[in-house]
């Protein structure tokens, strides 16, 4: 899959406005939502910044499945995206 094939990049090119959620696994009363703006897209074909996109996948990966590289990769090929959010407004509640 190439960089724009997917919707939520095409979303994210168009609008720029995120929000995320994050919920207590344990607790679904404890949760935070950031609000914010995309301020930096970069891709891994991004010829100055490449590395930072795949580090980035690559960090995730090592984290939640103590493997590296990112082992998942489309073998038809594929171009992993970085974003990066300014929060604007944070909002949480429970806990």
């Amino acid at each position: 899959m190439k960089r724009g094939d997917r919707q939520k990049d095409k979303n994210l090119h168009a609008r720029r406005d995120v929000s995320i959620m994050i919920v207590n696994s344990e607790n679904p009363l404890h949760w935070m939502s950031i609000y914010g703006k995309v301020e930096n897209i970069i891709d891994e074909d991004d010829e100055k910044r490449e590395s930072l996109a795949t580090q980035n996948i690559d960090d995730l990966t090592e984290l939640y499945l103590s493997q590296r590289p990112y082992p998942f990769r489309d073998p038809k090929g594929e171009i992993r995206v970085l974003y990066q959010v300014r929060p604007t407004r944070i909002v949480t509640f429970g806990g």
